[in-house]
Formats: structure tokens, sequence, C-alpha cells
């Protein structure tokens, strides 16, 4: 007789595509553990993110937990991160978990996860950055990062790029790291080809590190105003970084969080996502871009170019400089061009489907 090992999927974030990934995760695993019956599988979440009701729907056992829906509830609960801290590891005993696999970095996390090897349970952390990006001046953050790696016992890295820094900096082992990648199962959302001008997007969290400057200096030249040719730069404004000013009506900015539900029926107005990234591990961006049918232009940084197919799915600059970038934006004015990427991008989200199931067959085999 088969003893099945319970396996705890943790993730309290309250924004974000990780809420999306998590609760596609946790739908596949369970598929794939209908046929095999390995695990016995639990699912932890805040009640207060954005898609909680989308976890309710989750035929799981499960451990919601209220969070804090704005910055006076943040400081008072982590002022009281002794008690959840002390009624969550209560439940990890009397469910008896063996592993817990936490997909994305959440702030408490460090706090409770050094009490895991205590209870000799394995930890596996999903890896989205190495380290900070420049311009994070956050000392704490850091510190909080940098704490919470001591506690795994296994990663998921989303990029070769992460991937290769664990092995060369961090000295981990090769069998305690999972390639992945960011993948979503959804269905495709196909545009016809019937553009006049092309409307240009940049979105994410509006930060230094993203080259946002470079792309306003480019769309603030007379030839795309004239050319009607816009720029749409939707996402919420870090505190400590300041958009320059912008002097011409073919550009756009929409400032403030977007709700995970509305993120499709905005991004799919537009027709082409210029990533101007000084740095990047990888980006959810990307295949959030090409399941709307939408190429992406992007820089030759980090784990970047291992998510686009250059000339086939979007365009990878030879260097991030602005002359650079500008010119691929202007090899995809060419609306023949555009389309053959346009195509390529719908069967990049295509391919994802089957992709997304790969990845995590290989992680329900990675907990063995």
């Amino acid at each position: 007789m088969i003893i099945k090992k319970n396996i705890l999927i943790w993730y309290w974030g309250r924004h974000g595509f990780a809420q999306k990934y998590t609760n596609q995760i946790i739908k596949e695993l369970l598929i794939i553990n209908k046929k095999k019956k390995l695990y016995n599988f639990y699912y932890s979440y805040s009640n207060n993110a954005e898609l909680s009701s989308l976890y309710d729907q989750i035929k799981i056992h499960k451990y919601p937990i209220n969070t804090f829906t704005n910055s006076t509830q943040a400081f008072l609960k982590t002022l009281n991160l002794f008690k959840i801290k002390k009624e969550f590891l209560l439940f990890l005993n009397q469910k008896k978990i063996d592993k817990i696999y936490c997909p994305m970095f959440y702030y408490w996390n460090p706090y409770l996860s050094s009490s895991f090897r205590k209870m000799n349970i394995e930890y596996t952390f999903g890896i989205h950055d190495y380290s900070l990006h420049p311009g994070e001046n956050n000392l704490i953050k850091q510190k909080i990062y940098t704490k919470e790696k001591k506690n795994v016992n296994k990663y998921v890295c989303y990029s070769k790029y992460v991937k290769n820094k664990l092995i060369n900096i961090d000295k981990i082992k090769k069998q305690n790291i999972l390639l992945s990648s960011l993948e979503f199962k959804n269905s495709v959302h196909k545009k016809k080809n019937n553009v006049k001008n092309l409307k240009f997007i940049f979105f994410g969290r509006l930060l230094k590190y993203k080259g946002i400057e470079k792309l306003i200096n480019i769309f603030s030249k007379k030839y795309y105003f004239k050319n009607n040719i816009s720029l749409t730069i939707i996402g919420s404004k870090d505190k400590n970084f300041d958009l320059p000013k912008i002097n011409t009506s073919n550009i756009s900015i929409i400032s403030g969080w977007i709700n995970e539900s509305n993120i499709n029926n905005i991004v799919r107005k537009y027709d082409v996502c210029v990533l101007p990234y000084e740095e990047a591990s990888q980006s959810g961006v990307i295949p959030l871009m090409f399941n709307n049918s939408i190429p992406v232009i992007v820089t030759p940084v980090g784990g970047l170019s291992n998510q686009v197919k250059n000339n086939i799915n979007g365009l990878i600059s030879k260097k991030k400089n602005i002359s650079s970038i500008e010119s691929e934006i202007q090899r995809i004015l060419n609306l023949k061009f555009f389309y053959k990427l346009r195509k390529g991008a719908i069967r990049q989200a295509t391919n994802s489907n089957k992709k997304f199931s790969k990845n995590t067959l290989a992680l329900y085999n990675f907990f063995k």
C-alpha cells in the first residue's frame, strides 16, 4: 500500500499574475493526481486576493487566511504575525504536511518558512528574480528575500538566467532545481488583420530599470506623432520613480493597479508591446501579450530572449539603447511583417497550453 505524501500549495499574495498562475497550477496538479494518485494536496491562500472566488471553486483541502486590503491593515497584521504563524504551523502539524510549494515570493514567507526544516517539511520555492532589480532600493525587501532562500530545499526557476545564478553563485545542486517557464493555460484571443496605425503598449509596474524613459524619448519624435503612431503606458507607479514630462498627444499614461479580471480586456486593444528593460530575469507580461495576439519587442537582457523568438513572435533588439530599440520599432511598422509576428504570437500562445501541462507534470514529478 502506497502512503501518500501531503503537499501544501502556499501563496498568500493578493495581486498580480501569480494568483492566476497558482490557480492554474493547482487545477493541473489535481488532474495529474487523479491518474497517478501519489499525493494529497492542500491549498493555502489569502481571502483578500483578487481571484479568491476562483480559489473557492477548486475542490481541494483549503487553509484560507485573512491577510489585508490596505496599508493600515497590513501594518496591524504584520504586528500579529506571531499568532498567524502559530496557527499556520498548527495546521501543518494537524494535516501532517510533508512538502510545501510556494510558486512566488511573498513578504511574510521567510518568517513562517524558517520553521519548516525543524518540522522536517521539504520547502520548494518558485523563484522569479534572483535579486532586486537596479533602482529597487529596498534594503528590507532584499534582506527578507535573502533570508527566504536560506529556508529553501528545492527551487523552481522560470528562466535559465536565474537557474545559472543559483548554480554558479549560490552553489545549489542541479538536482534541486527544476527549470520551468511562465506559461498559462488560456483560450487565445485572435484578432483580425485590419490594422491601419499600430498602437504600442508598455504594461507592468512603472520602475526605473524597465527603461520607460527610452520609449517616451522615441515616441516623442515628430515622426510618430505625424503618422498617428501611439504609445500607451499602463501600470502602477513606484513612489521612487518619476516619469519624464510628456509633450505630445500620441503618448498617454494610465497609472494605477489594474485588476486581474480586467487585464485581458484592456491589453487586447493594442497591437505591439515593447519592454525596453535595462535588466530582467523573465517577464509574466510576455505570455499575457502572446495570449492576446500581441507580438513583443524586448531588449537582450536576462531571460527575455528565451521567451521571445526573434523575427517569429516578436523582436529582440541588438542592444538595450534607444537607437537599437527604435530600429526594431521601425521594422514592425511594416504591416506585412507585423501580421507575420502576430501569427507567431498566436502560435506561441497556443503551444503554451501544451507547455503548461508539460511543466506541471515535471513539477508533480519534482515533488518525489
